[in-house]
């Protein structure tokens, strides 16, 4: 998989471009289900009937680059950085999770509608997912893991000046980071005695500005 990103990372600055070069970037908002998660802190870190949510808000930042590969087709990159966090108060101890996740990511895109005022597009994309998650209580602890993940997106950009749009757009996805672990342990559910995993589903809304260069009919 890391070969295959660096591989079209490559070829999206070698590709011959029609005319249109988009930088995109943002902050975002989503819906989060860590099922695997949810079930090991609730089954472990909480009384009295509370529990984690199996949804749950993050909020992050994205970072894209587009060209056109052909007059209504586009190949980019995009890098995201989300941060999701479950606060709750334990017995009389702090319960803490956050989960760091880094997700470079190639996307194709189809247009459409486009013009020199409003451009639509959906695409899909791939990529790589690495997830540090940090654990709160009388002690911190960290776990890492690596996986890849799948995704869905449509956007909607509007003028508001020559070469400046305002970007909206709805993303649904899934990342698959099947364990995590500290120094070679795994974080393991002792209720089941299985691995907990940062698996996720989720629904997100981006909100940004494009930088567009070129012609967009």
């Amino acid at each position: 998989m890391k070969k295959l990103l660096i591989f079209f990372c490559i070829q999206i600055l070698f590709l011959k471009t029609y005319a249109q070069l988009d930088i995109s970037g943002g902050m975002e908002i989503g819906l989060n289900n860590y099922h695997s998660l949810a079930n090991y802190v609730t089954e472990n870190h909480l009384i009295n009937g509370e529990e984690m949510k199996q949804f749950g808000t993050g909020v992050g930042f994205f970072a894209e680059a587009a060209v056109n590969i052909f007059p209504m087709h586009q190949l980019a990159f995009d890098f995201n950085y989300t941060i999701f966090t479950f606060d709750k108060q334990a017995n009389f101890l702090g319960f803490k999770i956050n989960v760091y996740s880094i997700r470079p990511s190639l996307i194709y895109y189809k247009f459409l509608y486009r013009s020199n005022y409003f451009l639509i597009k959906i695409g899909a994309g791939v990529g790589l997912r690495k997830i540090q998650l940090e654990q709160k209580s009388i002690f911190t602890d960290n776990y890492w893991g690596n996986g890849y993940g799948f995704f869905f997106r449509g956007i909607i950009n509007t003028a508001v000046d020559n070469n400046f749009f305002v970007y909206l757009a709805l993303e649904t996805g899934f990342d698959k980071v099947s364990s995590i672990s500290n120094s070679g342990n795994r974080l393991i559910n002792p209720r089941n005695n299985e691995n907990v995993n940062c698996n996720l589903f989720y629904v997100k809304f981006k909100l940004g500005l494009t930088l567009s260069f070129g012609n967009k009919i």
